[in-house]
């Protein structure tokens, strides 16, 4: 036994266990290529399971945003009536305290009650207003958007699940190969390796 053996013997050993790993990762590519010609039934029932929970999820988003829209407006609107017939009557008993003679020949009307009851009036109902426009125009449909957007994602999970894309398959295709490749150059090395070291013995 000359002092190179060892070596040679540990070199082997290397290249036999590289061989096993990439006989692995080439069963592992061809699963891989053959899940995506034929998926998997439990996979594809696992995305239609999620796709019916999506659309539940969505219409039950859509369900609470009318009725939160609904509530916060009937809320946020709700005084609007009375506050505008209180700006009402506080108008005509101002109107009615412009048109007495006394009132405009003292010139009191701007200090009168009526009027400073007016202006409470206007202020009240120009935020009343303000407050139910807001209502209207804000009320947070993000939730909905959220479950749309999961709802999409469901189905196009699905349907790259079913019908995957000619590109997708050519990429499963073109990792197969070149796992085949690898296991190819891989034993190769080995059979050289192996060669080499016959040749040495003799």
């Amino acid at each position: 036994m000359k002092q190179g053996d060892v070596l040679a013997e540990l070199d082997m050993s290397d290249l036999a266990l590289q061989v096993a790993q990439q006989e692995q990762a080439y069963l592992i590519q061809q699963a891989a290529y053959s899940m995506t010609l034929t998926p998997d039934a439990d996979a594809v029932a696992a995305a239609e399971a999620q796709l019916v929970s999506a659309q539940a999820a969505y219409q039950a988003a859509q369900k609470k945003y009318a009725v939160n829209r609904t509530d916060q407006i009937a809320v946020s609107c709700y005084n609007l009536d009375n506050v505008k017939q209180t700006y009402d009557d506080a108008l005509t008993a101002y109107n009615n305290l412009a048109t007495n003679w006394r009132v405009q020949v003292n010139g009191s009307l701007e200090l009168s009650p009526q009027k400073a009851q007016l202006d409470r009036a206007k202020a009240a109902y120009d935020k009343a207003v303000l407050e139910c426009n807001l209502a209207k125009s804000s009320v947070n449909d993000s939730s909905v958007k959220s479950a749309l957007a999961q709802l999409e994602q469901a189905k196009a999970n699905l349907e790259t699940l079913k019908n995957p894309s000619d590109r997708t398959v050519e990429k499963a295709k073109i990792q197969l190969e070149q796992a085949r490749l690898s296991l190819e150059q891989t034993r190769r090395t080995l059979d050289d390796a192996g060669s080499l070291r016959r040749s040495m013995a003799w």
